[in-house]
């Protein structure tokens, strides 16, 4: 991209995704976002891990999770969680592979997660939200209203990993336009979310969950927090599995 160019996607308001890609791009580098085909197209097929509800031996968490998406009034934020988070984070991959190769006709699955858990909470959490701002931007429409957050200036605070990063990427995803979803459902899988609490980004953690709450809200998704214990999301949100 020329540098004329940049310097207008920079300062200018963006109503097409090409200049959203445009001035998105390097963010999956800068802050190591989970990919497009894993994040939203992947269903495990390499892995050999298939969550097939027809053939599963089936217990309180896979018919849970069947209930929850073929459910009208199930409430549309859920956590699943269990102490070590092996199993309630298996539990999610597998469903995400199982609607995305059966329900491939009515089901969009976005799935982030975290990466690396030894990284410190406030870089998890920046990645966790790089990630679903990565990933978010490509199901919005070819053309939609301008928004003041969306410039170039908040991407560029984003990728910088200063202070003002999060803050500039809360205000990019709250600020995306209403998804393409092509008649499809969204859900929105989070995993790991607790790795990211510690006293120090506890008001970032209820800026984060507000603003996905918001997002996936109005595009008519479900949100669904798998965890490994006890945190603030689980206080907020019902769990999925009564125990």
């Amino acid at each position: 991209m020329s540098l004329s160019n940049l310097g207008r996607l920079i300062n200018s308001k963006v109503t097409t995704k090409q200049d959203l890609l445009n001035i998105a791009a390097g963010l999956d580098v800068a802050l190591d976002c989970i990919d497009n085909f894993i994040a939203l197209r992947d269903k495990g097929y390499s892995f050999g891990m298939q969550f097939r509800f027809d053939h599963y031996p089936i217990g309180a968490t896979e018919r849970g999770l069947v209930e929850m998406w073929r459910s009208s009034s199930t409430p549309n934020v859920s956590v699943l969680h269990d102490e070590s988070n092996r199993l309630a984070s298996r539990a999610g991959r597998e469903f995400a592979y199982f609607l995305r190769d059966r329900y491939y006709k009515s089901a969009i699955v976005l799935r982030v997660y975290v990466t690396n858990k030894e990284e410190r909470p406030r870089k998890i959490l920046l990645r966790l939200l790089a990630s679903l701002i990565w990933n978010l931007i490509s199901l919005v429409p070819n053309e939609f209203d301008p928004s003041d957050d969306l410039r170039g200036w908040y991407f560029m605070k984003l990728m910088n990993h200063g202070s003002g990063s999060f803050d500039a990427g809360l205000r990019i995803l709250e600020a995306l336009p209403l998804l393409d979803l092509r008649g499809k459902r969204l859900l929105c899988i989070v995993d790991g979310l607790d790795l990211a609490e510690h006293e120090a980004t506890v008001s970032r953690l209820e800026g984060l969950t507000a603003a996905l709450n918001d997002v996936v809200g109005k595009n008519h998704g479900l949100l669904l927090y798998t965890v490994g214990k006890r945190c603030m999301v689980s206080d907020l949100y019902e769990d999925l599995i009564k125990t």
